[in-house]
């Protein structure tokens, strides 16, 4: 597919290359990466008819759950849809079509206005781009006018099998981590626990070593600027690994990090670095 500059329009699937990846955004499915192949092998969950089950998506202007929906700013209560009984989660970014600012053959930029049910008006843009051997990836959240909470993460779901090698392994070096106790909600309840074997579905502070290995095949190292990291192993398909800014529900009760301010923009930034194994 060829690629040029646009401002401001809106496309299907865009790709962009380089030697070793290939990577595909669909910018009418919440401007997510719809494919990623690195040596020739498909990382991600392909689509499907779950909008928060496959690719890698950006979790935007909240990332994770807000209990029950309510968003708590400046004396005021605001209710976001519940798409997850009982709670709102993952942001509105995920289900919104985003426009196309720039794009050539190695990366594309991104736009979604800020818009109901989202309560203040904002922007948000990120970046997707190959270099030699990585993804890097960027969020920006822009407050208009007045300040307004927000927190930005990314959910990628990461294929267990991609056809070659043995089945994906985690590693991660939990020294010095903190993890937060969940309550009967599964949202965190503001007590901070020594980390427990998996599987989980927890959010760790601290986390930054991350590696992602298909043994036999390839390991991708996750890099990332963000406070906090929330892992879901559950499932026995696939493994999410979700940098963000802030724990879930962190926003609804205006946590520390969860402010934007007119001109001073939320920015986070990922990079995911592969290399071959034997």
């Amino acid at each position: 597919m060829a690629l040029r500059t646009a401002q401001y329009q809106y496309w299907d699937v865009l790709t962009i290359t380089s030697d070793e990846a290939t990577c595909e955004i669909d910018t009418a499915a919440g401007g997510r990466l719809a494919s990623l192949t690195v040596f020739g092998h498909q990382l991600l969950v392909p689509r499907n008819e779950d909008p928060f089950g496959w690719g890698s998506f950006v979790m935007v202007p909240w990332a994770g759950r807000i209990r029950g929906g309510r968003l708590n700013w400046d004396g005021e209560q605001y209710l976001m849809p519940v798409n997850m009984a009982p709670h709102a989660i993952h942001g509105t970014g995920f289900a919104t079509p985003w426009e196309v600012v720039n794009a050539d053959a190695t990366s594309v930029e991104l736009r979604m206005d800020l818009v109901h049910p989202w309560p203040f008006a904002g922007e948000v843009r990120q970046r997707i781009e190959v270099v030699e051997g990585a993804l890097r990836q960027q969020i920006e959240v822009h407050a208009s006018e007045v300040s307004m909470p927000a927190s930005a993460g990314w959910h990628p779901w990461f294929l267990r099998d991609i056809g070659v090698g043995r089945p994906l392994v985690l590693d991660v070096d939990m020294d010095g981590v903190r993890m937060f106790a969940k309550d009967d909600e599964l949202m965190p309840s503001g007590a901070v626990v020594p980390v427990h074997p998996g599987p989980w579905d927890d959010c760790f502070a601290g986390l930054q070593a991350i590696t992602l290995r298909w043994p036999g095949a390839l390991a991708l190292d996750v890099d990332h600027s963000c406070p906090f990291v929330v892992i879901y192993d559950r499932p026995a398909h696939a493994l999410c690994v979700e940098p963000q800014t802030a724990p879930p529900d962190m926003v609804a009760t205006i946590g520390e990090g969860c402010r934007v301010d007119p001109g001073a923009p939320l920015v986070a930034d990922t990079a995911w670095r592969w290399r071959r194994l034997s």
